[in-house]
């Protein structure tokens, strides 16, 4: 057997699925049982919001009913015992209309994404989202 993977290396693959839409199972697999997903406020959340696994599976299910497609571009990413940061530009092409944007228009944000790892599953994730305007 080869090497485990590096926590970039997961960072990068989980990204990835959830560009592809990955829900249930094939997400779970990234995550800690006892996972803690935060994201701080943001246009979108303007209170925060904190998930735990089964919450973060079920906003994923959610998303793929608003979502038809969403891309991750890593512009910058550093990891460091343990943890991986990475900066981030998101679009997604949306499947109903949402705000002033129709379906099949696209949302952009900006976002940092804090990832602790133990044991190669994510523990804790902070996400710190910047939406543009819609």
């Amino acid at each position: 057997m080869g090497e485990p993977a590096n926590n970039l290396e997961i960072a990068r693959r989980y990204l990835q699925a959830l560009e592809q839409g990955a829900a249930g199972t094939e997400l779970s697999k990234f995550f800690a049982p006892d996972v803690l997903l935060e994201e701080f406020p943001n246009l979108l959340t303007p209170l925060g919001k904190k998930r735990d696994l089964a919450a973060a599976l079920e906003g994923a299910e959610r998303g793929k009913k608003v979502l038809s497609r969403q891309m991750y571009k890593i512009k910058q990413e550093i990891e460091d015992n343990g943890r991986v940061a990475l900066e981030v530009e998101w679009v997604g092409t949306l499947a109903v209309p949402f705000g002033t944007i129709p379906a099949g228009g696209q949302m952009k944000a900006f976002f940092a994404v804090f990832l602790e790892f133990q044991e190669g599953k994510i523990i804790r994730q902070r996400n710190y989202d910047c939406f543009e305007d819609w």
